[in-house]
């Protein structure tokens, strides 16, 4: 199964990325754009796991996300990948405390590492996707102001994702709270 380790995000979230696609919709014609309610932070992911595997990112998790106490991101500037000359995916990048998510990050990818999970080692960017281009880009004179909106990181989700005609399906396998102070 495909899946992976994510931070979802909420509805005020998912309205500004509706807004800023709509934005960009007006320039740029050649994009297949990311649901909103399908856009989230990713952290690890499984392009083909077993069931069995998932006691072990389970045990990954749950050994690294208590460790953590909540934080916030902050949505950040319009960039792309591999680099805005030729921008082949569209994202907005997050800011505030990135530092800890990619500490998390880090932490949690090496405990997957232990127990040999087979996920994308590709370097840990904190971004939500807008949407892929269909071919190349330069779009350095693209300019789009985003509304300052927090990301609270109070749990990762383990999602499972099943590919459709449309658009991703995603479902809940297991939820990860970082640490809860009282």
């Amino acid at each position: 199964m495909r899946a992976f380790l994510a931070v979802k995000i909420n509805s005020n979230i998912q309205t500004e990325l509706a807004r800023v696609q709509k934005e960009l919709q007006k320039q740029i014609k050649t994009a297949v754009w990311v649901k909103p309610a399908n856009t989230h932070l990713t952290l690890a992911f499984f392009e083909n796991i077993s069931e069995s595997q998932i006691k072990f990112i389970q045990k990954a998790s749950q050994s690294v996300c208590p460790c953590y106490s909540p934080f916030d991101l902050h949505l950040g500037s319009l960039n792309a990948f591999p680099h805005l000359e030729k921008a082949q995916i569209l994202y907005l990048a997050l800011a505030g405390e990135s530092k800890k998510i990619a500490k998390l990050t880090q932490r949690l990818r090496q405990n997957l590492d232990r127990y040999h999970l087979p996920f994308d080692h590709q370097p840990f960017v904190p971004h939500l996707t807008l949407g892929r281009l269909k071919r190349p880009l330069n779009l350095t004179r693209l300019q789009i102001v985003t509304r300052p909106l927090v990301l609270p990181v109070i749990h990762l989700e383990l999602l499972e994702s099943r590919l459709s005609s449309s658009s991703p399906i995603y479902h809940t396998l297991i939820v990860f709270f970082l640490h809860q102070r009282i």
